[in-house]
């Protein structure tokens, strides 16, 4: 074969791959493929004959012929990866994600389940439960006798107190409603 018709056929190839990378670009970034396929003749197996595949949405198959092993087939290759490599990346992370969610869920199950055996437990990313097991706590001391003075000493810092001590800490307490009984007006709070 002259080597003049033989470049004027892969520069011909090298035209439709660029004008299927063009058409089916969509297509491509999804499923986009080189893909090998073998001829046999008589006994005998040959190729690998290449070509670059694509799926479309309506589930017909498209490709173009790329030939033998060769430069044109390892730049549509090159190329193909560049143009994959936003959508592999975001499958990538997603799935990593998806491993990491699993992983904390599994975790927090673990904490929730030994924060239970202290008497704590979990309420959204919060660790709930301490003001009540130091209260069971000083309970047990105090019904046993060890704990008086410690709870004498809880009850003079307002343990457990839920009543506001000051006007101030009341009015942030109660806002200024008008059907509210307690507040008459926004200026003049006076108590009813």
């Amino acid at each position: 074969m002259n080597r003049g018709f033989a470049m004027t056929i892969n520069a011909r190839r090298a035209d439709r791959v660029d004008h299927f990378f063009r058409e089916h670009h969509a297509a491509l970034v999804r499923q986009g493929a080189v893909v090998s396929s073998w001829r046999t003749r008589g006994e005998r197996r040959l190729g690998p004959y290449w070509r670059l595949e694509c799926r479309l949405s309506s589930g017909k198959r498209l490709s173009v012929y790329l030939g033998v092993e060769g430069p044109l087939t390892a730049a549509t290759r090159f190329r193909l990866n560049e143009l994959q490599y936003p959508l592999r990346e975001r499958r990538q992370l997603a799935k990593a994600l998806l491993l990491v969610n699993r992983g904390a869920r599994a975790a927090r199950v673990l904490l929730a389940q030994e924060l239970s055996k202290t008497g704590l437990h979990l309420k959204g990313s919060e660790i709930r439960g301490f003001a009540h097991r130091k209260f069971a706590e000083l309970l047990a001391k105090f019904l046993t006798g060890s704990g008086e003075q410690e709870a004498q000493n809880l009850e003079n810092q307002g343990f457990g107190d839920q009543q506001p001590d000051d006007r101030e800490q009341c009015n942030r307490l109660i806002p200024f409603q008008p059907d509210n009984p307690l507040k008459t007006s926004a200026t003049n709070r006076s108590w009813a």
